[in-house]
């Protein structure tokens, strides 16, 4: 018999309405577990009962077998050996069976199955002994909390929100006046960022960038002496031609 601690413990005080042979008539009997059970098996324990918590879904095609646990963690499976209803198809035999449901068998009879699984085997004369006496869901699958919403921009409360200063009670009536008003007026549009120059790296207006002056400079110191020795030529001429 495997142990787990995943059981939640449950109350097993609830009154039952109806009657269960041994146990007298508005009670259930005193609790027992699946090692008390394994005790005195193969025989029924008539005046007691036993509270399984249901861990996995039932499954109709395997005569609707579910893993259950008792009060002190041992696990064992539940199978429905049905004559009336069969195996498969149809609605759950014990109504709410499903996990998270605590089911209270009365009477319950321990049972070692071919494949050496514990557990009970439950026939048509078990039915009116078993309900579902309380369901204690299924934590794991909670959903999550949904995120608060945002403060508006207007909330006093929200730390987004900047209320403009208001003016000092003492302070004249044009002074109020000159604070209400600047608390109306429309915010001051930026100026827009002054343009660059067009050509260069973008240096200042009216200044040459430096890549044009190294860019020029090649071509006008040769053309400059160009021009000299043709200046010196025609002067030298102009004075051979007087003389």
């Amino acid at each position: 018999m495997a142990r787990t601690g995943s059981y939640l413990p449950v109350p097993s005080s609830e009154p039952d309405q109806g009657r269960s042979p041994g146990a007298g008539a508005g009670a259930d009997g005193t609790e027992t577990t699946w090692a008390e059970l394994r005790k005195i098996s193969p025989r029924a324990a008539v005046g007691q009962f036993i509270d399984l918590r249901v861990e996995t879904r039932p499954v109709p095609q395997f005569r609707w077998a579910c893993d259950v646990y008792d009060k002190a963690g041992d696990v064992g499976r539940l199978a429905f050996h049905l004559e009336g209803q069969g195996a498969e198809g149809g609605m759950p035999p014990v109504p709410g069976l499903g996990p998270g449901a605590v089911v209270r068998w009365r009477n319950p009879r321990f049972h070692t199955f071919l494949d050496d699984t514990t557990g009970g085997r439950i026939e048509d004369a078990d039915l009116p002994y078993m309900r579902v006496v309380r369901y204690v869901g299924e934590p794991d699958t909670a959903p999550p909390a949904p995120p608060a919403p945002p403060a508006p921009a207007d909330d006093p409360s929200s730390p987004r929100a900047s209320p403009s200063p208001s003016p000092s009670p003492k302070a004249g009536p044009a002074l109020r006046a000159r604070a209400g008003a600047a608390a109306k007026a429309p915010p001051k549009a930026e100026a827009p960022p002054k343009a660059k120059a067009a050509s260069g790296s973008g240096g200042a207006v009216g200044q040459l960038p430096e890549s044009w002056v190294e860019g020029v400079l090649p071509y006008v110191v040769p053309f400059a002496l160009f021009v000299v020795a043709c200046l010196v030529y025609f002067l030298r001429r102009a004075t051979q031609w007087k003389a």
